[in-house]
């Protein structure tokens, strides 16, 4: 049960690793639109700060008065001009003629750490740059972030079932394995029950179906065994019998009415085989005997039977 579980659940692992990742990719994603569209009102309120707290100053003191203003505003923030940004390479050219227009653009940092914004003030060549870092992520324990944690939950959640449902699995197999091994030593009268809602039910029904009908097929060759030794003892004992007449006979007439029984007797020996290998050839056939029954008159076979038994009784000096 061991390896079969730890197959099982590796193989479960790998799927739910899958789901991990493809989750964590569509829960970055959604959360870095979702902060884009919340921050653009607090974004612009920002910028329209800025304008109006630069407004009274020259553009040579700007620099210097963003820097003063990054405690106000609560993040870090410079200004830059619009055509050092463009030869720089930082931004894409359609982000720059973004910039160009007036509008905000929103550049992600690395792994999620947030957004780098730039607008340019006044319609004039000063571009500013504000950096918005994205809130510390809260721990679970301290130690795991929460999707982490999620999909460890989860995970677990996944082996417990798993366990469960393979200890009702193994035990369903260990009655299997205990009943073939029955089977296996001649016991025949097996009747394996399983639950209904059993993965191994139509297993064990045609199990009990099978044992049934090998047990019935013993049964009629252990049957077929006696009735033939029977059958065989009879001829075979008047046989004998007409023999040591024959031998002790003074006439010609008596040794060819025993030359004549011990002939019958070998035909009757003869049909008894070619029954046999009638009956076996009937075994291993797949299809019903198209059999025609018919009424037989007792006088035709009473008569030689009791005589039959007569001269084997006779011979067995009864």
């Amino acid at each position: 049960m061991g390896k079969l579980f730890l197959k099982l659940w590796v193989f479960i692992l790998l799927t739910s690793l899958t789901s991990f990742l493809i989750q964590r990719q569509v829960f970055e994603h959604t959360t870095r639109v979702a902060a884009a569209n919340v921050s653009q009102e607090r974004v612009r309120r920002t910028f329209v700060f800025l304008e109006e707290a630069l407004r009274p100053y020259p553009q040579a003191e700007w620099s210097a008065r963003v820097e003063v203003l990054q405690k106000r505003i609560g993040s870090p923030a410079h200004l830059q001009k619009l055509d050092s940004l463009r030869f720089s390479g930082e931004l894409p050219s359609g982000a720059i003629e973004q910039i160009a227009s007036g509008s905000v653009h929103m550049q992600p940092l690395p792994d999620g750490g947030g957004l780098t914004m730039y607008r340019t003030l006044f319609d004039s060549d000063y571009v500013a740059v504000l950096v918005a870092p994205a809130p510390p992520m809260t721990l679970i324990f301290g130690v795991f972030r929460p999707i982490v944690f999620t999909w460890m939950v989860e995970s677990s959640l996944y082996a417990i079932a798993l366990l469960l449902w393979l200890r009702l699995f193994w035990r369903d197999m260990k009655k299997l394995e205990a009943a073939a091994e029955k089977v296996g030593e001649g016991k025949f009268a097996v009747d394996l029950q399983m639950r209904a809602s059993s993965a191994l039910r139509p297993i064990a029904d045609s199990f009990n179906r099978m044992t049934e009908r090998i047990g019935r097929l013993v049964d009629s060759h252990r049957d077929l065994t006696n009735a033939v030794s029977h059958e065989l003892k009879t001829p075979l004992s008047r046989l004998r019998f007409a023999i040591t007449l024959a031998e002790d006979a003074t006439t010609s007439g008596e040794r060819e009415q025993l030359l004549r029984k011990m002939h019958q007797d070998v035909d009757e020996l003869d049909a008894l085989v070619q029954e046999m290998l009638l009956y076996s050839r009937l075994e291993r056939s797949t299809a019903t005997p198209n059999m025609i029954l018919q009424p037989v008159p007792v006088e035709s076979w009473l008569p030689n039977a009791v005589e039959d038994e007569i001269e084997a009784a006779q011979a067995s000096d009864i």
